[in-house]
């Protein structure tokens, strides 16, 4: 028998099987043209790292938005990948017109900083992105960790994990591969449910901004206890379970070790839920919020009593309709920017100015006692965030002007209670009948 492979081995084999030089079971067409624009939102003069980038679908199509100005680099493993990553990219140069500079490497994503070429890019890249890849690695924490250093100040990472009752076949067959103490070829263990997801990238020193559940095209789906054995068949063909494959008593102590691991996934009727989905977050590396950092943003009340800086710009505009929002405003809608908390600053020329209350158990708003402006929300979730109103900001203090602010999330909420004298206008913004970001997960569909 030949000597066995490492898990980084099984895990490039698994995603990219021996003679598959497309994208079919990866980074295929709908995931990107519905990922790019709605979760990375490249800007034009943008530098990306897209990490595992298979025949570089999602390089090229960011590629497009970057504009010559910007550039992207697409780094993967195999070097079948890149060859044909880079042919479609001379055929693309030569039938398309102005791109961003695209490059690919041939290397391992989870080291790269043995990477000669990207030698001298720490703090270069204004985000990176890893789709499809997350649950094959060993210690996927410690490669988020390694690839922080490439991003600039305030860049985004990201990425995607694979809900934990997905692809319960898959996930049966690495329980088994754990209990036998052989080496797994993805570890599912990582993404116990969004919080989870949401709370490694917290450790590694990353702001949060959004987690997605994206609904695949084929929907969740029901299983029974009594298909173990069928299940069995489907698991055992699979490029994943060729090691299980090479020795028959090996076969059949995995057998029975799986079927074991099925019926724990049944509820008490024999069901077994399936759900065809994946979580996508975006997170941010957080802004330099030393007392001597660059001030980016400034604002104020209408008196001037309370002022405030920031050393970042803000990462979303919400637009919220709700009455309290509508009454605490005076007016149709309420706006706030999302910035991280420690990178405002408040300075209060007479500290009882700055007043607080609490119109619901949710969150608490901020607001001048002196001249009525409404000026904070922060949720109890969220104490990382706070919301501040958008209209005291000093639109003047934004290098480049309110058009550096084209490429956030922009959004209405709580659209449901918006008032009959006033029509929210088609500008093209999410629209949410309440907030589902308040219930911590967004969930969208094909």
């Amino acid at each position: 028998m030949s000597s066995p492979e490492s898990q980084p081995q099984l895990a490039t084999g698994l995603c990219y099987p021996p003679g598959q030089t497309d994208d079919s079971s990866c980074h295929h067409p709908a995931f990107t043209t519905w990922f790019v624009p709605t979760i990375l939102r490249p800007q034009p003069g943008e530098h990306i790292l897209d990490l595992a980038c298979g025949t570089g679908l999602i390089t090229l199509t960011v590629s497009s938005a970057v504009g010559a100005k910007g550039s992207v680099v697409g780094i993967d493993a195999r070097g079948t990948m890149i060859e044909a990553a880079e042919a479609t990219l001379l055929q693309q140069q030569q039938q398309r017109g102005e791109m961003g500079r695209v490059s690919f490497l041939r290397h391992d994503v989870v080291d790269l900083g043995s990477c000669s070429a990207l030698s001298g890019c720490e703090g270069r890249f204004d985000a990176v992105v890893c789709v499809s890849v997350l649950d094959l690695l060993e210690d996927a924490e410690a490669a988020v960790k390694g690839w922080m250093p490439f991003l600039k100040p305030g860049g985004r990472i990201v990425l995607d994990a694979l809900h934990e009752r997905s692809r319960l076949v898959a996930l049966c067959l690495g329980r088994t591969f754990e209990r036998m103490g052989l080496v797994a070829p993805y570890h599912r263990g990582l993404v116990k449910d969004e919080e989870s997801f949401r709370e490694l990238l917290k450790r590694v020193g990353l702001t949060v901004e959004e987690v997605v559940l994206r609904k695949q095209r084929d929907g969740d789906s029901v299983r029974r206890v009594e298909e173990a054995d069928a299940a069995w068949d489907e698991a055992i063909v699979s490029e994943a379970a060729r090691e299980l494959r090479t020795n028959e008593e090996m076969l059949q102590s995995a057998k029975e070790i799986f079927k074991e691991e099925w019926s724990k996934l049944a509820d008490g009727g024999g069901n077994l839920y399936d759900v065809g989905g994946m979580y996508v977050a975006r997170a941010r590396k957080p802004y330099d919020s030393s007392p001597n950092a660059e001030i980016l943003a400034t604002g104020s009340c209408a008196c001037g009593a309370i002022k405030w800086t920031s050393t970042a710009l803000p990462f979303s505009l919400n637009f919220c309709h709700c009455i309290s929002c509508r009454k605490a405003s005076g007016g149709a809608f309420q706006a706030f920017m999302d910035f991280e908390t420690n990178v405002v600053r408040f300075d209060i020329r007479n500290p009882p100015a700055m007043k607080h209350v609490a119109l619901s158990k949710n969150a608490r708003r901020g607001f001048c006692s002196e001249c009525g402006s409404s000026m904070t929300m922060q949720y109890n979730v969220d104490p990382e965030e706070i919301g501040v109103c958008a209209g005291s900001l000093d639109e003047s203090s934004i290098e480049g002007g309110i058009r550096a602010l084209d490429g956030i999330k922009k959004k209405h909420i709580f659209v449901k209670d918006n008032v009959g004298w006033y029509d929210i206008p088609s500008d093209g913004y999410e629209r949410q009948e309440d907030m589902k970001s308040a219930s911590r997960l967004l969930i969208h569909k094909d």
